[in-house]
């Protein structure tokens, strides 16, 4: 079964009312004078729960793994944050980059401190498990996992760790450990799999094809990524601290009736729960053009918070890959969205339209409020005929 959401406060040990909901803010922003804005957008829906803000942004592209030459799928997922680009256990920190690291770590450490001063909760968005450099599992074969790369795109064979070894399991719970110890207020951990650098061993959906080492050949899916959550959330509880988990990527519907029976208590399938949405930014159909503000999509699937099952809200302002984020200004209006709906919630086609003049008059004034309020109806419009004609341009 699904384990239940912790109930979360403001303070521990202080209970909140029914109802109270979790909203996990996610934009790869590098510069921390943005961030700090942010952040402070965000602020304003502590009133209505648990504000988490993801700080696992690398500091720069992720250069050592690419291939000399170049690699197109390599390039892809060299902006994808994982646990060890940040706290590589000791026998991983060899094979990465101890400035690209000292780098990563400086950046999350220093979000984190605004989030303290703020009152706000951490989330890690992660893909997992990753890929090491080769020269890696040629000093540790027995570690090596799934290859994981699309063939057609690579020029090179990359591989990830083989997460039915229990010595990798503690390697992950040690990470986890320190990222929990330096950040004691992490919350949620969000994670991507089978794609874009990452994989379990014999998953379906992998690029190549199911693949992995022969020795684990008859585990099921279930059993083994139980481990690795059970491995996740045994890091956190090391360090004094409990996270929630999110798995989400290419997983095909057989498996996933195969991993929920076997979810630890505090994990979650993305694909599978009623107890979270994602929203936000149409950042992934506008990409490279950001600052792309379209209201009424966004109001439409907000009244799925009528439901009181669902307790986290997912609030996407970043492109695929993090290769790029929202505008601030554009972040702070679908914040606007968010808190308007929690405070005066809505229903229907006729109630968002009624809001939604309300809100064009308060972002542009009387004398333009129709105007906008048109230009926001044209902007659905326009998204709305795309979807039908050209679905998959921009993503």
């Amino acid at each position: 079964m699904l384990g239940r959401l912790s109930r979360f406060s403001f303070e521990k040990g202080t209970k909140v009312p029914n109802g109270f909901r979790r909203f996990v803010v996610h934009s790869p922003i590098r510069r921390i004078d943005e961030f700090r804005r942010l952040a402070e957008e965000a602020e304003r829906l502590r009133s209505w729960g648990e504000v988490v803000v993801n700080i696992s942004t690398l500091s720069e592209k992720n250069r050592y793994e690419i291939p000399i030459g170049g690699s197109p799928w390599h390039e892809y997922a060299s902006l994808n944050p994982t646990l060890f680009k940040f706290f590589p256990h000791p026998m991983l920190a060899p094979y990465i980059p101890a400035d690209f690291v000292a780098r990563n770590r400086a950046l999350l450490l220093e979000k984190a401190a605004i989030l303290r001063e703020l009152g706000l909760k951490a989330g890690f968005w992660s893909y997992d498990p990753n890929i090491l450099p080769e020269r890696f599992f040629v000093d540790h074969p027995e570690l090596r996992g799934p290859r994981v790369d699309h063939p057609r795109r690579s020029r090179e064979e990359p591989f990830a760790l083989c997460v039915d070894r229990s010595d990798v399991l503690d390697m992950y719970a040690s990470m986890m450990a320190e990222l929990v110890r330096l950040v004691p207020e992490m919350s949620v951990y969000s994670f991507k799999t089978n794609d874009a650098g990452t994989g379990f061993c014999r998953a379906e959906n992998l690029y190549s094809g199911p693949n992995g080492p022969t020795f684990s050949r008859a585990r099921s899916v279930g059993e083994r990524v139980r481990g690795f959550l059970h491995a996740l959330l045994r890091g956190a509880a090391e360090a004094d601290g409990a996270v929630d988990i999110f798995m989400s990527g290419y997983i095909t519907e057989n498996e996933l009736d195969k991993i929920l029976p076997h979810l630890p208590e505090r994990t979650y399938l993305e694909a599978r729960t009623p107890k979270a949405i994602t929203i936000g930014s149409p950042i992934n159909e506008t990409y490279p053009v950001v600052g792309v503000f379209e209201p009424l999509g966004l109001m439409e699937r907000l009244e799925r918070l009528r439901d009181p099952e669902v307790k986290t809200v997912f609030i996407g302002l970043r492109a695929m890959y993090d290769r790029g984020y929202e505008t601030i200004e554009t972040s702070a209006r679908i914040l606007d969205l968010v808190e308007d709906y929690v405070k005066r919630p809505y229903a229907g086609l006729w109630a968002r339209l009624r809001r939604l003049h309300e809100l064009s008059e308060k972002w542009g004034g009387p004398d333009h409020a129709d105007r906008l309020f048109e230009a926001f109806s044209t902007m659905r419009q326009t998204f709305a005929l795309k979807a039908t004609t050209a679905g998959q341009l921009g993503t």
